[in-house]
């Protein structure tokens, strides 16, 4: 339940913001760069009303449970841009779409996108996304690593990898459209 949810004193300059149960997203979520975004209680995010989320601080994960990020409605997508090593883990993202705000002039054509952040992904499911050129892409990301991870049902390329470096381990592709990984400029 949403009333479960709360942002928390973190430090001077920045908060927690906590995300438990079962959240609905229906306005975009930023998450600012002193902030954290901890999800350990966090059963299934429901992206609705276009709402994006926007992750330029951390993100705190203490559990070892699944977790289900889903599109109900309309186009969603998630955008890091972190000093922070981003982990995700045991993470189903369903339905995405590539970032289209055209009042803000913020088009990005993948769904999930990393920007210069090191990230790892790991026993992470990406099914049917809903438009755009990439489900995944890391973008001058100097550390990424994917893996025991699956993509499914995936319009055109499932990772594309643009001048970064990245290992991707004991992963699954299944009826990509494209490439299952682009690497172009990159390690």
């Amino acid at each position: 339940k949403n009333d479960q949810n709360k942002i928390e004193p973190h430090n001077p300059v920045g908060k927690r913001v906590v995300l438990r149960n079962i959240f609905k997203l229906n306005k975009d979520l930023i998450i600012k760069k002193d902030d954290t975004l901890v999800i350990s209680d966090l059963n299934k995010l429901i992206f609705t009303k276009n709402a994006n989320l926007y992750i330029y601080g951390n993100i705190e994960d203490n559990s070892a449970n699944k977790s289900i990020w889903e599109v109900s409605d309309g186009r969603s997508s998630v955008y890091i841009n972190s000093k922070s090593k981003i982990v995700l883990k045991n993470i189903d993202f369903y339905g995405f779409s590539n970032l289209d705000e055209k009042e803000k002039h913020h088009i990005l054509p993948s769904a999930i996108t990393f920007y210069k952040t090191n990230v790892l992904i790991d026993s992470c499911k990406f099914f049917n996304n809903q438009n755009g050129d990439d489900y995944v892409n890391f973008f001058k990301c100097n550390d990424v690593i994917v893996k025991n991870s699956h993509f499914n049902n995936v319009l055109a390329d499932a990772i594309d990898s643009d001048f970064s470096n990245f290992i991707i381990k004991n992963s699954s592709f299944q009826d990509i459209g494209n490439d299952a990984i682009d690497a172009s400029g990159s390690h």
